[in-house]
């Protein structure tokens, strides 16, 4: 079952033709290991969702994506403030504003004078952890254990490279998006065009669902078929122990494999 799952087999009823998740257990010298195998890249990225859409469009995606979780759970402590500058009314910044903050985070391409988002691929991660996302102390202290993080995550991201492979992502991570630019009526629409067209570049797709062609350059730029980040979620149980270890591995600005290890004991 798990080659068939790699494999890219559909299964019925999956709402993507490749999964973006795999799990396995096995037992080595009186030991289990619950596997969690992740790509990175086929889940909503927080980081990009906080820059492109704002700081109320971040936790609304949360709380759709981690799903069981109540909101309660939800604590946003980013590092840095949101560079969204879309147009929709009340969550736009202004054009000098924009131009302002062009040199240090940059633009979505087009001539200098138009008044474009600012890339969220080029601003700094506003969340380096999960504990900067959820209260991680509630969760634990209500769950028992820390093992809800990893059920939480598995349709969200705060590493990889911040596009979004619509090949392995579910229809929520596509939504929530997609959200950060055009209305959901629009990125209804896509996700419908995506689905029927699974083998067809991003960009024609985008052609057909999406008519403003500044929405169509930013969401090409958040849509792809590609993925080069993944992670491992290992839990490990004894008779007298528990423990979680998370690795992503992912590539950083400059093309470089980079692994990132966190430990929950």
């Amino acid at each position: 079952a798990a080659a068939e799952r790699l494999s890219g087999r559909r299964t019925p009823g999956a709402k993507s033709p490749h999964p973006s998740i795999v799990t396995d257990r096995v037992s080595l010298g009186g030991m289990q290991f619950d596997l969690l195998l992740g790509d990175e890249d086929a889940k909503a990225n927080l980081n990009v969702i906080f820059h492109a859409g704002g700081r109320r469009d971040c936790e609304q995606a949360v709380s759709r994506l981690s799903g069981v979780f109540d909101s309660q759970f939800i604590a946003l402590r980013p590092a840095v403030d949101s560079q969204a500058s879309r147009s929709r009314p009340g969550n736009r910044q202004s054009v000098s504003q924009a131009a302002d903050s062009t040199a240090t985070f940059g633009t979505f391409g087009g001539d200098s004078n138009e008044e474009e988002t600012l890339d969220p691929h080029d601003a700094p991660p506003a969340f380096r952890s999960w504990g900067e996302v959820f209260d991680l102390a509630s969760m634990s202290r209500l769950a028992g254990d820390d093992r809800q993080v990893a059920a939480a995550t598995r349709r969200m991201t705060l590493f990889g490279r911040g596009q979004l492979n619509v090949s392995r992502a579910d229809d929520e991570a596509i939504l929530a998006v997609a959200r950060t630019v055009v209305e959901d009526g629009v990125a209804r629409r896509l996700l419908q065009r995506l689905r029927e067209s699974p083998t067809i570049d991003v960009r024609l797709v985008l052609m057909q669902a999406v008519s403003d062609e500044q929405d169509r350059r930013r969401l090409e730029r958040l849509l792809g078929r590609a993925s080069v980040s993944f992670s491992l979620w290992v839990e490990s149980t004894t008779a007298q122990s528990r423990h979680q270890h998370y690795a992503v591995q992912t590539l950083d600005v400059f093309g470089q494999t980079r692994t990132i290890e966190y430990s929950f004991e």
